[in-house]
């Protein structure tokens, strides 16, 4: 177990330095811009209201509106594609084989290096796009509420309203709670943390298994697209049918069903990855050429 952990320390600390760190800070950079681009962008939904402000708009409504959302899916597919690289690099190149394979060491423990470094660099891309959500809602939200409290509501004809203080409507959690963004990547309760687990457990099998199993190719490419066909279906297309639910006006059905569906959908994800990863393990371990 050692060795393993020692293997996965260098293979997340290669992957950092050869190709994770552009991938995750070149999108962090982009999705700074773009929050700054539509934390300023006009609203154009509300010119024709009376009753909101026409700068002002919810930290939700400014992650959603944005292109957030694609710039973040974009990077996490090049980290994922960085990670099979790094597998299929030690794979086929000499120099790569007799450094892992001709190890002390059995093919699972080298797999579930790969495995703990893959769910590291994962995690890390996660954990620094947070801060950078986090961090961005305050001098957005502080600039928007300064500018309502400056604005001058019309009411009712003839009846105006100013200085009103819309921060006790615009919260952090509740911006986690109503983007769907930020509720299907970012989970705040148990409905969208078990499908979350189960979307990315499932991602980094696809990957892992596209990378180790030479076995059969058909075999290879058709478990590696299910996994990244349900890890989609589990993660962000869940939440937006239940979104699309609520909005249809199915609400009584959501509210009873979504707790239930929600984590045995997580909980059937998990699941089928452990099975698939140790059907990988078990043809590694009885693999008889290096």
């Amino acid at each position: 177990m050692n060795n393993t952990w020692k293997l996965s320390n260098y293979l997340f600390s290669w992957f950092w330095k050869k190709r994770g760190k552009y991938i995750i800070l070149g999108s962090m950079a982009c999705g700074a811009l773009e929050l700054l681009r539509a934390a300023w962008a006009p609203n154009i939904r509300n010119m024709d209201s009376f009753y909101t402000p026409k700068s002002f708009r919810s930290y939700d409504m400014v992650i959603d509106q944005s292109f957030l959302g694609l710039i973040f899916t974009v990077g996490f597919l090049l980290l994922l594609l960085a990670l099979f690289r790094q597998i299929s690099d030690f794979e086929k190149d000499s120099k790569g084989i007799y450094t892992l394979y001709m190890l002390p060491m059995k093919r699972r423990e080298v797999y579930c290096s790969f495995l703990l470094s893959g769910a590291a660099a994962i995690a890390l891309f996660h954990l620094l796009w947070l801060v950078l959500v986090t961090t961005a809602y305050f001098p957005i939200m502080w600039a928007y509420q300064k500018l309502a409290a400056e604005q001058v509501f019309l009411v009712t004809q003839g009846v105006t309203e100013t200085g009103i203080d819309v921060s006790q409507t615009n919260g952090l959690f509740l911006a986690f709670q109503r983007s769907l963004f930020l509720s299907s990547r970012f989970p705040v309760s148990l409905w969208s943390l078990l499908p979350f687990l189960g979307s990315m457990v499932l991602a980094l099998t696809g990957i892992l298994f596209a990378g180790f199993y030479r076995e059969n190719a058909a075999v290879r490419v058709l478990i590696s697209t299910a996994c990244f066909m349900f890890s989609f279906f589990v993660g962000p297309m869940l939440r937006t049918i239940f979104v699309l639910s609520l909005s249809l006006g199915f609400w009584w059905r959501c509210s009873v069903n979504s707790l239930g569906v929600g984590m045995a959908t997580g909980l059937l994800a998990i699941v089928a990855a452990a099975a698939i990863q140790v059907f990988l393990i078990r043809k590694l371990d009885s693999r008889k050429r290096l």
